[in-house]
């Protein structure tokens, strides 16, 4: 909508969701042509408003000092962040090894504490250039900020097996099918 409250762009779509029942969270994304007009954002279903976010003229503001190494690849960053409409702000951490490809599975979604504690002893690959992103939304404008490398130690591969059940049982020629990590 622009400031008079007008629709500039509609755009109709079917989602395609991702997540899991689990995770207690599904996400879709998509883009479609922002407007610099756009005062508002509004998503329907079936002419029902179930959503909606004011279009605030400033970004998030990040600042992230060094990550602090606890010991034994349990690490804290000191962090903030802030918003100069005093728009409410959403918070998601992503890990990469390189720098370059960061997790897709946030370490941290919904995250809303400072420091950020970030334990990497079992699951995250070792590195010499470690990196947490931090990506802070007012639910229109989002900024991204990267820690400085750090190292967190080389570790033997690890499997982790989702299905079969641990409880399950087969019979002698049966086929068993497993999900793993």
């Amino acid at each position: 909508l622009d400031e008079n409250q007008q629709a500039i762009v509609s755009h109709d779509f079917i989602p395609s969701f991702s997540g899991s029942d689990d995770q207690n969270y599904w996400h879709f994304s998509f883009a479609i042509p922002f407007p610099s007009t756009s005062s508002k954002i509004i998503l329907k279903r079936n002419q029902v408003i179930i959503s909606e976010r004011i279009v605030s003229k400033n970004s998030p503001i990040v600042e992230i000092n060094p990550v602090n190494s606890l010991g034994n690849d349990l690490f804290q960053v000191d962090w903030s962040a802030s918003d100069n409409d005093n728009d409410q702000l959403f918070y998601s951490v992503l890990y990469s090894p390189d720098g370059i490809y960061f997790s897709s599975t946030g370490l941290a979604i919904d995250y809303n504490g400072e420091p950020f504690d970030f334990n990497a002893q079992a699951y995250y690959a070792g590195s010499n250039q470690a990196f947490l992103r931090f990506i802070v939304s007012d639910g229109v404008n989002t900024t991204t900020a990267d820690t400085p490398a750090f190292v967190v130690s080389n570790k033997p591969p690890l499997a982790v097996i989702l299905s079969p059940d641990v409880n399950s049982s087969f019979d002698f020629n049966q086929t068993i099918s497993f999900e793993a990590l």
